[in-house]
């Protein structure tokens, strides 16, 4: 099934963060794809030390990073084009409705890779505002709104909390 975790508020990765570790918990094999983060984060490090969890990400990637576009866009393409679907029994595309809004990933290959995805695997997807199409083949759909948020009274992610 597709299942797309979306809006505005705090908490889309790290509800798939929490898909990807059940689904691991039960032998199951994880991709776990993120576009535009390269930093280094919690979840990823944690991630990293799960046998069934694979963790794919673009490391130049930091957050619209406007001078790599292209270098980012294609290094994003190749991590699509080169999961194999028939080893994963879910895959998450943390981050894609973004990369897929501001051009960072081709929107070609991004409709392909989702509407060609096995039907009898788990695909996930993050991001605010995934396009309509996404929305109507998805499964689950679940918005996250934020009412208030540090960051809107000028703080920063902080380390083990956003980062």
């Amino acid at each position: 099934m597709v299942h797309i975790l979306c809006g505005d508020g705090k908490g889309k990765t790290t509800s798939a963060v929490g898909m990807a570790i059940r689904a691991a918990g039960r032998g199951k094999r994880v991709a776990f794809v993120q576009f535009l983060k390269g930093t280094d984060t919690g979840e990823v490090n944690i991630l990293r030390n799960i046998d069934k969890i694979d963790v794919i990400r673009c490391d130049k990637a930091r957050s619209f990073d406007y001078k790599n576009i292209p270098d980012i866009k294609a290094i994003h393409n190749k991590m699509l084009e080169d999961i194999d679907v028939s080893y994963y029994d879910m895959v998450i595309l943390d981050e894609i409705a973004a990369a897929y809004n501001y051009d960072y990933v081709d929107k070609v290959i991004a409709d392909k890779f989702i509407s060609d995805f096995p039907k009898d695997k788990e695909l996930v997807l993050t991001g605010r505002a995934p396009c309509q199409k996404w929305t109507e083949q998805a499964d689950y759909v679940s918005e996250i709104k934020k009412i208030k948020h540090p960051y809107d009274r000028g703080i920063k992610a902080r380390e083990g909390i956003e980062l």
